[in-house]
């Protein structure tokens, strides 16, 4: 497992990437209590239409295999902890 934090911003921030990998590697998004409401999806995410929402204390996990998850917020910045499990 890799654990980081990433800074997501009010425009569309690569969160992580499945790059060519094959096998079925999961992501886990925590957005930390007391925090912004972080919108994951493409590169074209936004906060109204095209987002899944996860709120503050939550936890999002996702197979990630060849793909990429970005996020965004409505205003100013939230900070997420991504861990990656896999090869």
């Amino acid at each position: 497992m890799r654990a980081r934090q990433v800074t997501v911003g009010t425009t569309a921030t690569l969160i992580a990437s499945g790059g060519t990998r094959m096998s079925p590697d999961h992501v886990i998004i925590q957005v930390p209590s007391g925090g912004a409401t972080v919108y994951l999806g493409d590169a074209n995410v936004n906060t109204t239409t095209l987002g899944f929402p996860v709120v503050a204390g939550a936890t999002f996990t996702w197979p990630l295999a060849g793909e990429s998850i970005y996020g965004r917020v409505a205003a100013s910045t939230q900070v997420v902890t991504v861990a990656e499990v896999g090869d």
